[in-house]
């Protein structure tokens, strides 16, 4: 398509009719497009794919959102969460992928405990106090079904009930107070409460096996027979 070009030398501007490939361009309803004469939306671009680079070292106190797509290493950075909401503000989106990994490098921990409270309570006690729930979710917070479809109907758990039992396993959103969880941090406790379950099913196992032994070793002992003949 035809653009005007201008170029500013020694402070006299040059305009010049040129034939070129519209790169940016801005409608008359001020979106903006790139590789696109005809933008229909605030920003759009024309190519399949977006590459946001970013290098640099940023500070403890940027609050700012980079999003670097480094080849090696992608990733999405902030200082604080980031979080996504849906239309109405009032809940988390579906975020889907393939998988979800989260960082478990023992080098990057310290005060590693096996998990137990303060008060000594088991992981058993932990799990034992978390109740399972099916519900429905209030209009407008419709969330996507394993297939694909729209479903009210849930299960899983309460967040404020979570949060007494496995604090860790909440977060609280700032702006709008919903609470949200990772299941992931429950993960730990069903462990520790299966091999707890497990030691003493073992020790269980044992003793009735001992029971078993003194009731066969009754059992194979010689009955005393009494011949003396009644009168």
């Amino acid at each position: 398509m035809n653009k005007l070009l201008g170029y500013i030398i020694s402070a006299s501007l040059l305009l010049a009719g040129e034939s070129v490939y519209c790169q940016i361009a801005v409608s008359t309803s001020n979106d903006i497009g790139i590789g696109t004469a005809s933008p229909t939306f605030p920003l759009q671009f024309s190519k399949p794919q977006i590459r946001f680079t970013s290098f640099g070292n940023y500070g403890a106190g940027t609050n700012a959102l980079h999003i670097d797509m480094q080849n090696t290493d992608p990733r999405i950075n902030s200082v604080n969460k980031v979080v996504f909401y849906n239309l109405t503000s009032t809940g988390h989106i579906d975020v889907e992928a393939r998988s979800y990994i989260q960082v478990s490098d023992e080098r990057l921990k310290t005060n590693i405990k096996r998990i137990v409270t303060a008060q000594g309570e088991s992981a058993l006690g932990k799990v034992l106090q978390l109740n399972g729930y099916s519900y429905d979710w209030k209009d407008g917070m419709v969330q996507r079904s394993v297939n694909g479809s729209g479903n009210n109907h849930q299960i899983g758990f309460l967040a404020q009930e979570v949060e007494k039992i496995i604090p860790e396993a909440v977060v609280t959103a700032d702006s709008s107070g919903v609470k949200a969880m990772s299941y992931n941090y429950i993960i730990p406790y069903l462990v520790e409460a299966i091999k707890e379950q497990q030691k003493t099913i073992e020790e269980l196992k044992v003793l009735i096996a001992e029971k078993q032994r003194t009731k066969n070793a009754s059992l194979a002992a010689p009955v005393p027979i009494n011949t003396k003949k009644e009168e």
